[in-house]
């Protein structure tokens, strides 16, 4: 049976507000994801922002459709999970070590001790591996001057320090190149649609005034209908190239808020910065390995100590007071 038109409309209108719903509910979220990358500097979390998705960008990857920005979001969470976990391990250290006896704390050379007697290992590679963390923990302790657990205590403070410093780096970094890739992002998509946008500009309409306001019908009428056809051609153009002269246009718009009355991009300067940067990334992961092995060789010796002390308990005494917030 054929629909009335009341029953279209009303069709149409309830589709018209489930979209706008579903629009709403999408926009929420990601005006909350919005805002807590704001809030993460105020508060002073040493978490890295994530990249600004964009509303079409946000709804594409709620499709499920993957995005440049959206993959670049995951390897900021991944980054993110990585610092944190070695943030807690650090913390979970500094818990335990502060907690340990002024005096009557074990040497270093009791510890490794204790370590080198900590395991029976009936497998030769686990036999293996073995020596080689021993070995490494015995060049740790070398290599930092560690002979007590005061020593251990500073070392681990100085960890601690390092991850904090190496996490503002990678914040100011990451934040610095996510603006550059924006930048380089807009001059990309102001480039592939030049040409579309100066065809369109080239089709606006000149207004012959003088003819259109002419006593002779005769003139007056062709100049009028001249003046219609060409703002029917510029319309047809725009309707079939709206995407790309919208995407050019919005870059232009944010390439003159960036230059702020400047006239020429700085392009180049901006890739060389981004590929510094970029470079930059390499340097830090080495730290960033270095400091989770260090924290690596402290766990083992922690194992070694609490072994120690439970073959042997020690007399209680006062703990150190520190700070233990990270």
């Amino acid at each position: 049976m054929r629909k009335t038109l009341k029953e279209r409309v009303d069709e149409s209108l309830l589709e018209m507000q489930e979209y706008q719903k579903r629009h709403d509910l999408l926009m929420a979220q990601y005006n909350e994801q919005e805002e807590k990358a704001r809030s993460y500097k105020r508060q002073g979390v040493d978490i890295i922002p994530q990249v600004r998705m964009g509303a079409a960008a946000w709804q594409m990857e709620q499709r499920g459709i993957r995005t440049e920005k959206g993959d670049k979001n995951r390897a900021i969470a991944v980054t993110n999970q990585q610092l944190g976990q070695l943030r807690a391990r650090i913390k979970k250290l500094k818990d335990w070590i502060y907690k340990q006896p002024i005096q009557d704390a074990p040497t270093m050379g009791e510890v490794m001790n204790a370590i080198n007697q900590g395991q029976n290992l009936n497998s030769r590679w686990k036999r293996i591996n073995d020596l080689q963390t021993r070995a490494k923990v015995l060049i740790f302790l070398q290599e930092n001057d560690i002979t007590d657990m005061a020593q251990l205590a500073d070392k681990v403070t100085n960890i601690h320090q390092k991850r904090y410093d190496l996490a503002g780096k990678i914040q100011k970094k990451e934040r610095r190149i996510s603006t550059l890739n924006e930048h380089l992002a807009n001059i990309e998509t102001r480039k592939q649609h030049t040409a579309v946008y100066k065809k369109y500009k080239s089709l606006t309409p000149k207004k012959d005034t003088a003819a259109m306001s002419s006593l002779n019908p005769f003139t007056k009428s062709k100049a009028t209908k001249a003046y219609e056809a060409a703002v029917q051609k510029q319309a047809a153009y725009y309707e079939k190239h709206a995407d790309e002269i919208e995407q050019y246009e919005a870059a232009a718009k944010y390439l003159k808020g960036v230059l702020n009355g400047r006239t020429e991009i700085p392009e180049k300067e901006w890739r060389a910065e981004r590929d510094k940067l970029l470079a930059e990334r390499y340097a830090d992961c080495d730290v960033y390995y270095k400091l989770k092995e260090d924290v690596r060789m402290v766990e083992v010796i922690r194992r070694g100590a609490e072994n120690l002390m439970r073959e042997a308990p020690l007399e209680r005494t006062p703990t150190r007071a520190h700070d233990l917030n990270l």
